[in-house]
Order: C-alpha cells, then structure tokens, then sequence
C-alpha cells in the first residue's frame, strides 16, 4: 500500500518536472549553435557549446555577484543566482554534449550559458 502511494507520488513529481522543463523552454533564446547550417556543423557546435558550459560554469560564482555589484543591486542576490547559474551552465553542458548526435533537442540556457569570448 505504501509503496503503490510512494510510486504515484514520484510520477507526479516526474510529470511536474517534465512539464516545467519542457515550459521554461519558451523562456530562453534558442541555443547559439542551433544557427549553424548542416548536421555536421550543428553537431560539432553544440559539442563545443556544451563543453564550454561544462567547464566554464564555475565562472558565474564569481561573475554573477561582481555584475549585480556594477548594477547597484543586491549582491546576495548575486551570489545566489551565481550559486544556482553555476549549476545549471554545468549540467546543461553536460546535457548539450550527450545529446549532442540528436539536434533536433535544445535545452536553452540562462543568458545563452557561458560565453566564450
């Protein structure tokens, strides 16, 4: 009994998150990689786009607080978001590169993820 409740109550929280994911989508611009012509070239860009956001999502910690502080606005906000951006650049890098053969999928980042310039 217990159990059947326990499953009911993870697919109801599968079934959210799925339905958030796939909403928030429409949120942020589409990823830049997804401009280039040819499966080659897509295929290559979002490799790259995901390894840059893999091993340079370390980088809002530090970058998210210094831009609140130029703006004149709360730094602890900052941080914070830095916090939460650092995570998201590095899981989505992670997702870009595994689902990087199929590029009919974007999983669109904050702010376009990491910038490589």
């Amino acid at each position: 009994m217990t159990e059947d409740l326990g499953m009911k109550k993870g697919f109801k929280q599968f079934s959210f998150c799925l339905l958030l994911m796939i909403f928030c989508q429409s949120a942020f611009a589409a990823s830049p990689w997804t401009e280039e012509v040819g499966y080659g070239d897509k295929v290559r860009g979002k490799i790259v786009y995901g390894m840059a956001n893999f091993w340079g999502g370390w980088i809002a910690l530090y970058y998210e607080p210094i831009q609140a502080h130029a703006d004149h606005k709360n730094v602890f906000a900052g941080i914070g978001r830095g916090f939460a951006y650092a995570v998201v650049f590095t899981l989505g890098g992670i997702a870009h590169f595994v689902t990087a053969p199929l590029t009919f999928i974007d999983i669109p980042l904050p702010h376009n993820g990491v910038e490589l310039s």
